[in-house]
């Protein structure tokens, strides 16, 4: 069974996997696409994200080895894709070392890209504010005759959406941005009181 699905949310990811694998499957591989590729089984599979971010290659060997010798085995990640996903049958002892660690580490990453983004696309308008007179930039446009008027409609179209889509992707991101932040804080915080 192949199945194309996008996850912004680690999370989510995970818990959407192991429901697949609580239907009798498990996770063969996972394309660059997110294309998952199941397979049928009799036994029983778990599945945990990892995110590992800036390993050296000795520390990815050593990362690797370690989850291996507990009986993981690597589905997909590499030493430069940030998250991991690990698979292996179901015992007692489903939990990776470094889960909370890692959630956190994805959420603040996200955070930081997002809150990148959103600087930037605000810098942008900033400097763009006093260029941008509107959406259709065609003098008389409006007044046109109707063959006319469709002609230079539809070919403004494109740029005009084009102008519309930062303001929209603005909103987007600032959305994304605070989104991580409240789950960066919250999993941090979980992850200090399990300290104590």
């Amino acid at each position: 069974m192949k199945i194309t699905k996008w996850f912004l949310d680690p999370i989510k990811q995970e818990e959407w996997l192991n429901h697949i694998l609580s239907q009798g499957y498990y996770l063969v591989e996972k394309s660059t696409l997110d294309r998952y590729t199941f397979a049928k089984t009799k036994e029983d599979y778990v599945i945990r994200l990892d995110y590992q971010d800036h390993l050296s290659v000795k520390d990815y060997k050593e990362y690797l080895i370690i989850h291996e010798d507990m009986g993981w085995v690597l589905v997909s990640g590499s030493r430069l894709t940030g998250i991991h996903i690990w698979q292996r049958l179901r015992s007692g002892n489903d939990v990776l070392n470094s889960d909370s660690f890692s959630k956190v580490q994805y959420y603040k990453r996200m955070m930081n890209y997002t809150g990148m983004m959103v600087i930037l696309f605000l810098f942008y308008y900033y400097l763009s504010a006093p260029y941008f007179n509107g959406l259709f930039l065609t003098p008389g446009l409006w007044k046109m005759p109707a063959d006319m008027f469709w002609k230079a409609f539809l070919f403004e179209l494109p740029f005009a959406l084009l102008r519309i889509s930062f303001p929209i992707l603005l909103i987007i991101f600032i959305f994304f941005f605070s989104n991580s932040y409240y789950k960066f804080y919250k999993l941090k915080k979980d992850a200090e009181s399990n300290l104590n």
